[in-house]
């Protein structure tokens, strides 16, 4: 049985930092948690990038919480991911991206009380900011502003299975709809292992956050929701979100590089052959699912997934069909659920053009705040956690 207690382990949380030719993010995030005292919190950063500026700068900051590794040599996203998992020591980790925040006292202060009751996996609300060089096509200010409500977060977890089965039964086209994930959560460190010896890395699947949150459903056991938030997600121009935010986050998985190699060889059939969102999630589930020994339920429907690609990738309608021709379910009834989910989506995507419109309108609105860094954005998000 896991220990999970290690009174000698005097490092509560690890925060993990994959990253790569993005130096200008993380020295901006570095330096602001290097200026806290504690001691019981390290920063692990595994840096893929083909030049060694960063590491220079972290270590004139001579900060021995800091573990700092540079491989310059190709490595996949989930390679990236999983030697930074790998190096932590804390009994907790948070995964988080370059471009991302922390509330870190506050995390601290959460965490000693949940190691002592044996949780395995916490999660919150995770609020949203975007970086000055990220302007969006249809919203007026909306670069340079941390919005006051979560983006991420459902305090119904606890009712995990029924997560579980929702994430399955949408084949992820709904991304991880609150289910634990180490990326913008908190992870045990000896579940995440766990899950390392059943599959073989942190994040069996090509893409990390679903892949990880899969694989995890078949290793955790205490879960707790934390009710305010302790993550920011950081949203910059060369991001996968600001991709997303210029509509560009889609297309030929030959042509991603952050993708593991043999990505498009072990593609299923009956999942659209193109990179987006949603195919990218699909793929992820099915491979965690089998990784982790839960073949038979590995999402055989994919009527929501074919949905999704119908309504917001029309122009993969040709891989779209030939996928749906591979399909386990046929006929009509898979046809009434496409249509079905298509209805759904499309109000879903009336409602957020609308809400688009509305923003744009009003500007600079009650809804955000001013932050010119991320920096900005943490003390911003803890005056508020303070309140």
């Amino acid at each position: 049985m896991d220990k999970f207690i290690d009174e000698s382990n005097k490092i509560i949380l690890s925060i993990a930092i994959p990253t790569k030719d993005r130096s200008d993010y993380v020295k901006v995030l570095i330096n602001d948690l290097t200026r806290s005292s504690n001691e019981s919190f390290e920063i692990v950063v595994h840096d893929n990038s083909s030049h060694s500026g960063l590491g220079q700068t972290i270590a004139a900051l001579k900060d021995d919480r800091i573990r700092y590794h540079h491989e310059p040599r190709w490595l996949s996203v989930v390679d990236n991911c999983d030697a930074a998992v790998r190096a932590c020591r804390g009994t907790y980790v948070c995964m988080i991206g370059d471009d991302d925040g922390i509330l870190l006292s506050e995390a601290l202060d959460a965490l000693a009380t949940y190691k002592r009751d044996g949780i395995e996996a916490v999660t919150s609300p995770v609020l949203h900011y975007v970086w000055p060089d990220l302007e969006h096509p249809l919203i007026t200010g909306y670069a340079g502003r941390l919005a006051k409500k979560p983006i991420k977060g459902n305090s119904a977890i606890s009712d995990f299975n029924r997560h579980v089965g929702s994430v399955f039964r949408h084949a992820g086209a709904f991304g991880l709809q609150g289910l634990p994930c180490v990326y913008h959560g908190f992870i045990a460190k000896i579940a995440l292992d766990r899950l390392y010896s059943l599959s073989g890395s942190y994040f069996p699947g090509p893409s990390p956050d679903m892949a990880n949150a899969v694989g995890l459903t078949s290793v955790l056991s205490k879960i707790s929701w934390h009710s305010k938030p302790l993550v920011i997600t950081g949203h910059s121009a060369v991001s996968t979100a600001g991709a997303g935010t210029r509509k560009s986050h889609h297309g030929s998985i030959a042509a991603q590089p952050h993708l593991p190699k043999d990505t498009a060889q072990t593609w299923d059939k009956d999942i659209p052959f193109f990179w987006s969102g949603p195919t990218i999630y699909a793929q992820s589930l099915r491979s965690a699912a089998r990784r982790c020994g839960r073949r038979g339920q590995d999402a055989r429907n994919l009527a929501c997934l074919y949905a999704t690609c119908l309504i917001y990738h029309r122009e993969y309608l040709q891989d779209i069909r030939t996928a749906i021709r591979h399909s386990e379910l046929q006929g009509f009834w898979l046809w009434v659920q496409i249509i079905f989910f298509g209805s759904k989506l499309t109000l879903m995507r009336a409602k957020s053009l609308l809400n688009n419109l509305m923003r744009s309108k009003r500007g600079r609105g009650s809804g955000s705040v001013g932050a010119k860094t991320i920096s900005d954005a943490m003390r911003i998000a803890k005056e508020w956690s303070r309140s």
